[in-house]
């Protein structure tokens, strides 16, 4: 519920100036919170360490794992879960029911 400013007189003078001091520090707090996740609505970020990095919303993300042009994983949110691909052979392990590795198959020789 959205408070008028004829709402606010309505109240007595303490209260406005406790409504005022914590209005004061919401929005400190959300300042604070802007400076450490900055973008913090996107749905793409990576971690360095414990300070979380954001990226554009949707980010493709590309991972190489190997020497050559062709031995990249790229990684995609989608609604409720994830596209993973490369231009080579893609093998995903089950470890556990919340982990897979993703690897490149070997190529044969």
């Amino acid at each position: 519920m959205g408070w008028t400013e004829t709402d606010l007189l309505k109240l007595p003078k303490w209260a406005r100036e406790a409504l005022t001091g914590e209005r004061m520090r919401r929005q400190e707090a959300e300042a604070k919170l802007e400076a450490l996740f900055p973008n913090a609505s996107t749905n793409t970020f990576w971690r360095d360490g414990l300070t979380r990095r954001s990226l554009p919303n949707n980010s493709l993300l590309s991972f190489r794992v190997g020497g050559g042009d062709l031995d990249i994983i790229q990684v995609f949110i989608m609604e409720q879960g994830l596209r993973i691909s490369s231009r080579r052979s893609l093998a995903i392990y089950p470890m556990t029911c919340n982990v897979v590795i993703a690897k490149l198959e070997k190529q044969a020789r």
